[in-house]
């Protein structure tokens, strides 16, 4: 379950277990970082869940994520194309 929250989130492997240095940018980014209450929740959340269904939520979410990227990015090419 670790692994798949690392890879989902871009963290190098060992970096929830503390065994990455702070010598990884990466790693040194999220080291000082404070998880909010909501997320304590989700990630409490995520590790109740089999893994099958973890793998499941977090494929969903990323797709999410595109797809909000990209309707924001049709968004402003439109007013970018409105303004001139």
């Amino acid at each position: 379950m670790v692994e798949i929250i690392e890879e989902s989130f871009g963290l190098p492997r060992g970096w929830m277990d503390g065994i990455v240095s702070s010598s990884t940018n990466t790693a040194s980014s999220y080291e000082t970082r404070v998880l909010t209450p909501r997320q304590r929740i989700f990630l409490d959340l995520l590790d109740e869940l089999p893994e099958s269904e973890a793998d499941k939520l977090l494929k969903t979410l990323e797709e999410k994520k595109q797809y909000y990227n990209m309707i924001y990015e049709e968004i402003r090419k439109k007013k970018a194309q409105n303004a001139s």
